[in-house]
């Protein structure tokens, strides 16, 4: 936007949103017998619905993120006996919702 008192003053730039989305990245232990189920939501062009919920007591109890999202990433880092160590990255499909998680 230019400054009309000074116009030879650098301008800021004035963006609008055309599009939202949202990514959520987390790493836990799976199920050993789980990790097809992953894997084959990985591979598949279907989201699923999820509920991410962020547990902050620290926070007044965080926040829950609902909606639908497809799984863009998928790692398996460890075995901890019949548990995988897995870090997964979701994308947003479509509107996502917050709601305190009080």
């Amino acid at each position: 936007e230019i400054d009309c008192d000074d116009p030879d003053q650098v301008a800021w730039i004035l963006r609008e949103k055309s599009s939202l989305s949202c990514a959520v990245t987390g790493a836990g232990i799976l199920n050993t017998p789980d990790i097809q189920d992953f894997f084959d939501w990985l591979t598949s062009d279907d989201s699923k619905n999820c509920q991410i919920v962020v547990d902050v007591p620290s926070a007044d109890g965080g926040v829950i993120f609902e909606g639908a999202f497809h799984l863009t990433d998928f790692a398996v880092s460890g075995d901890r006996g019949a548990k995988m160590e897995v870090t997964i990255t979701l994308a947003s499909d479509g509107e996502v919702t917050s709601t305190a998680n009080t």
